[in-house]
């Protein structure tokens, strides 16, 4: 797998300048020449520097991302922002772009100032090097938690797509402290860009969940650099929708302390905010999350889940099935083997099916199962 170089026009790298202790660090992603871009930010209010410096660069044309990891440069005030834009200079110097056309992104504790003079070092190496970069190296320098590097990639015949992403922890809809940096060589208009990212993310990124925390520091930024021609726009999208869906995949796969893969499917609703709210409560439910680490059927969990979640429901019109098991019929929690749903639990991969019978709309959101070792793992 080429990963991100198997765009034409994209150039990547990764090292390690000294942000932490060990594994690289830094980041570089590169286009030979200027792209169109979308952006989509975390919903948390308290937003890190790298955002607030982005979002003022929407009008412009953008050639290269710079990003670290190991310190989220969140809560650094006006230093931070400082910081930020610094990051952006530096990068744009050492490519010789203008430093307008730089977009940067941070990961990693919240709090913590940047150690901008090994920065600025690791920065002008990795630029020097560019030519001969990695699209492995880029993956692996933006992870924090994560065990597993999350690369992805599409050939439409007429054009590629190709994507990386990182996350493990903090984790919610709305997006999560991940960050995910897409790249293609078809060209496309900037409106039809940011519009199709938008649908796309909020059927993707959006809908997965490990904690219920959503991160200062999310973003998914797709860079579009027109080398390849316009594309079929349809064809476009459902490659942009398999890339962005595989790396939300990935990040679950990857949850911190998680063992298991949970699929909430919620059907027959109203509308699709009502399926979203409905599955996203279940998804988040430590509870249910817990008694599936543990094996054990929660049904009335669930089915409170469904009660809080602030959807307009039906409670005597819920159906829920744990895998193909029928454990809640009209709103009441029915006789069922125990041991049979029980046996089915101990596998990787849980179904939990909703039927609100309200409607014809349906959602599919992915969690993980609640284990010791998250506490573990934050707990440090």
């Amino acid at each position: 797998m080429k990963g991100l170089l198997s765009v034409q026009g994209i150039k990547c790298g990764g090292i390690h300048c000294g942000i932490k202790k060990k594994n690289k660090d830094l980041a570089i992603i590169y286009s030979s020449v200027p792209c169109e871009w979308s952006g989509v930010w975390t919903k948390n209010r308290v937003k890190a520097a790298s955002i607030i410096v982005n979002k003022k660069r929407l009008k412009d044309k953008v050639q290269a991302v710079v990003i670290n990891s190991g310190i989220a440069n969140s809560g650094t005030g006006l230093r931070g922002i400082l910081d930020a834009k610094k990051m952006c200079k530096i990068t744009a110097s050492a490519l010789n772009i203008p430093e307008f056309s730089v977009l940067c992104a941070s990961t990693g504790k919240i709090g913590e100032l940047l150690p901008m003079e090994r920065i600025a070092k690791g920065i002008k190496r990795l630029a020097k090097k560019i030519d001969k970069g990695v699209s492995q190296d880029a993956t692996s320098a933006i992870m924090t938690t994560d065990t597993k590097p999350k690369e992805s990639e599409a050939d439409l015949g007429d054009c590629k797509i190709a994507g990386i992403a990182k996350g493990a922890g903090m984790i919610a809809p709305n997006m999560a402290t991940m960050l995910g940096f897409i790249v293609t060589d078809a060209q496309i208009e900037r409106d039809v860009l940011r519009s199709m990212l938008k649908d796309v993310v909020n059927q993707t990124f959006n809908r997965i969940t490990i904690d219920g925390d959503t991160s200062t520091n999310d973003m998914v930024v797709l860079l579009s650099n027109g080398l390849a021609g316009p594309p079929d726009l349809a064809k476009f999208k459902d490659g942009l929708f398999s890339v962005c869906a595989d790396l939300a995949r990935k990040i679950v796969e990857d949850a911190e302390g998680g063992t298991k893969i949970v699929r909430v499917v919620v059907s027959e609703a109203k509308s699709i905010k009502m399926a979203e709210k409905v599955a996203s409560a279940v998804a988040n439910s430590n509870l249910t999350k817990s008694a599936l680490y543990g094996g054990s059927p929660p049904p009335g969990r669930i089915l409170c889940a469904c009660g809080y979640s602030g959807a307009r429901i039906n409670p005597k019109k819920i159906d829920i099935w744990l895998n193909q098991f029928l454990v809640v019929k009209d709103g009441a929690v029915i006789k069922f083997s125990e041991s049979r749903v029980k046996s089915s639990l101990a596998s990787s991969e849980i179904e939990i099916k909703i039927d609100l019978r309200r409607g014809k709309e349906s959602v599919a959101f992915l969690t993980c199962d609640l284990s010791p070792e998250y506490v573990k793992i934050n707990a440090e």
